[in-house]
């Protein structure tokens, strides 16, 4: 992944067995920062600096909006979702 941008989406199946728009509007989720220029939902988070991470606001709620979505987390540690 890129320090300028990026994107991470999690598909069904393998998206290079699809054209380009099928595959974004195939997408179980998806994250872009920065610049993005593939898979993300509306508009791209902030680019974290080095040592920083992106964080979903809510692990309950998907706006469909990266921009809305996540925010710059300034000391990133591992974490699981609780059930």
């Amino acid at each position: 992944m890129g320090n300028t941008k990026g994107s991470v989406a999690i598909f069904p199946f393998d998206p290079k067995s699809k054209g380009i728009e099928e595959a974004k509007s195939g997408r179980i989720d998806a994250v872009g920062y920065g610049d993005a220029q593939f898979v993300y939902e509306g508009s791209p988070a902030q680019t974290p600096a080095a040592g920083e991470s992106l964080e979903r606001k809510s692990l309950t709620t998907d706006t469909e909006n990266n921009s809305d979505d996540f925010v710059i987390d300034g000391n990133p540690s591992p974490e699981k979702a609780s059930n």
